[in-house]
């Protein structure tokens, strides 16, 4: 028959009051609800190089508001700029036919904010890779060689 000492009972109770702690000790019911937040599932938001409207989805215990620099309301256009508890920021952006731009939506509560970046891209600019012809030049012979010919035109990057 073994032996119940009293180092084994201890350690068992021991592990039963941690496990009975760590079980029962953390609920949800511990989350002060009046703590400010603002959320969003999108931190990085494309617009389309043709533009569009948008939206993007908030989540807030407190009323916000929407803010962003002087440069950026040139092309970007909010048509949201507050709101209270959950919500969205609408806004939208006319085509882009010059290089990539960005702007950054600062999404504020008294106490809390969030920054929402908007990328639009640029047009693609088509590139001369490698382009050669055979210029102006002009032979006297009636069979004329490469090296007959002066004015050889090249241009592009390759």
């Amino acid at each position: 028959m073994k032996k119940i000492t009293l180092k084994k009972c201890m350690t068992a109770g021991a592990v039963m009051i941690t496990a009975s702690v760590l079980f029962f000790g953390c609920n949800t019911e511990d989350v002060d609800p009046n703590i400010p937040y603002i959320e969003t599932p999108e931190t990085i938001v494309t617009i389309p190089m043709e533009g569009g409207d948008m939206t993007i989805p908030i989540t807030s215990n407190r009323p916000w508001t929407v803010s962003t620099d002087a440069a950026t309301t040139e092309w970007l256009v909010l048509d949201t700029k507050t709101g209270s508890s959950n919500g969205e920021i609408s806004f939208s952006a006319g085509p882009n036919s010059g290089a990539a731009r960005e702007a950054t939506l600062h999404v504020a509560t008294s106490s809390v904010y969030i920054d929402i970046r908007i990328v639009q891209p640029g047009a693609i600019a088509t590139e001369v890779i490698y382009a050669d012809d055979f210029g102006n030049g002009v032979s006297a012979s009636p069979w004329p060689s490469v090296t007959d010919y002066t004015g050889w035109n090249k241009s592009g990057i390759g």
